[in-house]
């Protein structure tokens, strides 16, 4: 290996670890929260759980809207530069949050996090293409998916354990690992934007997004304490009705809207956008549900709550893997109605076993096995048949409104939980709120799998105008700037909180390939991948090049070519490595773009 590749190498090792380091920090957040909301509570003076339920609201709120816009807006103004600013907004918002005195407070500061998370995701796959080689950019992207499985595998854990010292640690520990990101990144990453970012993002649309799902959460947060048939409740409803149709009008006529409705219309699309929201409300429901039975009614502390939830989550990311011959030979919307069913049935095990005396093996373990295989095999399906009906230059903004629908979903979950459960005077009413809620959550699971199995089985269509080169690649969808990902599909691609996908493709030559992408491991923390592979896709660098757009072989392209000679010009470039080519030190060689910002 020469000097060049030693330093190139060194760098995106360098750039790898902190943009992980990043991702997997905020995904840790949103579990470790869910386990310390009782603490949280009792702290605040006994606050209730509707109020308490807008730690979890907001922060899904908040980050559901901004995410498009973030990324867009990272796009015109550099990937590094937001992805820095991201990263110092979390990492103070972790401090208001660690500081609060109350929960009104706390809330804020979660907005302030959200905000935060919302620009530090998407840009963070965009570094990461920019920094690693063509031919390792499908691994790096498995393994920037993977930050957000283990997060959830670790998070009810580590969230028990930091709540056992004090709930604020949770928040405070996200602080020197925030430092030490900003700094080692200021140094190691490198500069890229969009080179034609497009028109301004649709910033009303983003407000309009927040309100109507604000009041919709608020509406049934209160419906207990209101009344469900309340005018309250009904205003509300209906208050969130017209500010959502204010905002698909909207979107049909924006340049830029938060919501392209034409990818909406397509049937694969729409209906596994549909039911990707719809399993978002159960998996949300279920997932506070589980943490306040344990701590509530069972009397668990945090640790001993987050080691009796792990299992589920832990269960993710082989099961993804499985599902994706499931997919190839039944089709992708059976096994996500399979998925869905097994939610519910997990859910229903609970609803039917479940009491006051603890008996964790016998009632507690089955269902949160059921509900563990089925996010295996109900997210990563549904998330790729989703985006594998689209063509690779919508990739991106497929799948934003993706992630999205998920957070919408996970609010609504958890408000209609929150709602139905109200407060409970007596254990006997708490039992009997739960099961409330469970059977609400079963219902919910039911129309998601039932949804799922409407689902085309459609192969990835080309863009109609597209010119499509040798290898399937659409001359259209080819990154003027070289990047592996379409800083507009990283726009999209979110992390956020806890769930996955990946589109691969395979040597057919398509630009996306249903089948083959249902099998990345994930877990309900994360968002979608782009992943490519040697086939020479449109999400790989190695593209064919025109005669004109050909460029002289750099001195490292030409030892890797030259058979028996390469070791003889390896050894002969490190014996005179002072005395590099000047094009070499500046760091303008075309295929070796982090040397000039080494020299910075």
């Amino acid at each position: 290996m020469t000097i060049r590749e030693q330093t190139t190498e060194i760098n995106s090792r360098a750039v790898f670890g902190t943009v992980l380091v990043a991702v997997f920090l905020s995904n840790l957040d949103l579990f470790v929260v869910n386990v310390a909301l009782p603490q949280i509570g009792s702290d605040f003076g006994g606050a209730s759980l509707g109020a308490l339920s807008w730690v979890l609201n907001a922060y899904a709120i908040v980050f559901a809207a901004l995410l498009v816009i973030c990324g867009r807006l990272a796009d015109r103004s550099g990937h590094k530069r937001g992805f820095l600013i991201g990263i110092a907004v979390f990492t103070v918002g972790s401090v208001l949050c660690a500081v609060a005195p109350g929960v009104t407070l706390l809330v804020v500061a979660r907005v302030v996090q959200a905000s935060g998370a919302a620009l530090l995701l998407p840009t963070s796959l965009a570094l990461l293409m920019a920094a690693t080689a063509p031919e390792r950019r499908a691994g790096a992207v498995r393994a920037w998916s993977a930050a957000g499985g283990v997060a959830a595998a670790l998070g009810p854990v580590v969230g028990g354990l930091l709540v056992e010292l004090d709930w604020r640690w949770i928040f405070l520990v996200n602080v020197p690992v925030g430092v030490v990101a900003i700094v080692v990144g200021r140094r190691v990453l490198p500069e890229s934007r969009e080179a034609e970012p497009g028109p301004l993002p649709d910033i009303l649309g983003a407000v309009l997004l927040t309100l109507a799902v604000g009041t919709l959460a608020l509406s049934l947060v209160q419906a207990d304490d209101w009344g469900w048939g309340s005018p309250q409740v009904i205003g509300g409803f209906v208050v969130a009705a017209a500010l959502a149709v204010w905002l698909l009008i909207r979107s049909a006529r924006h340049a830029s809207p938060i919501i392209e409705l034409r990818l909406v219309g397509a049937p694969a699309f729409g209906l596994a956008t549909i039911a990707t929201l719809l399993y978002s409300v159960v998996f949300a429901a279920i997932l506070l549900s589980g943490i306040l039975w344990a701590q509530d009614v069972w009397g668990y502390s945090a640790l001993r709550t987050g080691l009796a939830v792990a299992p589920g989550p832990m269960m993710v990311p082989a099961l993804a893997i499985g599902a994706a011959p499931l997919a190839r030979r039944l089709g992708p919307g059976v096994v996500a109605a399979a998925g869905n069913f097994l939610l519910g049935g997990g859910v229903a095990f609970w609803l039917f076993r479940l009491d006051g005396t603890p008996d964790y093996a016998a009632d507690y373990l089955p269902g949160l096995i059921m509900i563990g295989i089925g996010v295996g095999l109900a997210l990563p399906t549904l998330f790729v048949a989703a985006t594998g009906s689209l063509p690779a230059d919508r990739l991106g903004t497929g799948s934003g409104i993706v992630t999205t629908g998920r957070q919408v979903g996970a609010v609504i979950g958890v408000a209609l939980l929150v709602g139905v459960l109200g407060t409970p005077a007596t254990p006997a009413a708490a039992l009997e709120a739960f099961r409330d809620g469970w059977t609400a959550i079963v219902i919910v699971a039911i129309i998601a799998a039932v949804t799922s199995l409407f689902i085309p089985r459609t192969p990835a269509p080309p863009s109609p105008e597209a010119v499509i080169l040798p290898g399937g690649v659409a001359e259209s969808d080819l990154p003027a700037s070289g990047s592996a990902v379409q800083d507009d599909e990283s726009a999209g691609l979110a992390e956020s909180d806890v769930l996955v996908g990946a589109v691969e493709d395979d040597s057919s030559g398509s630009a996306v390939q249903d089948d083959e992408s249902a099998g990345v491991a994930e877990s309900d923390v994360l968002v979608g991948a782009v992943e490519d592979d040697s086939s020479g896709s449109a999400a790989q660098d190695d593209r064919p090049v025109r005669p004109e757009e050909a460029e002289p072989p750099s001195a490292a392209e030409g030892d890797q070519t030259s058979g028996s000679a390469t070791e003889k010009n390896n050894k002969a470039e490190e014996k005179v490595a002072p005395d590099l080519k000047a094009e070499d030190r500046d760091g303008v060689d075309k295929g070796d773009p982090m040397l000039a910002e080494d020299r910075t």
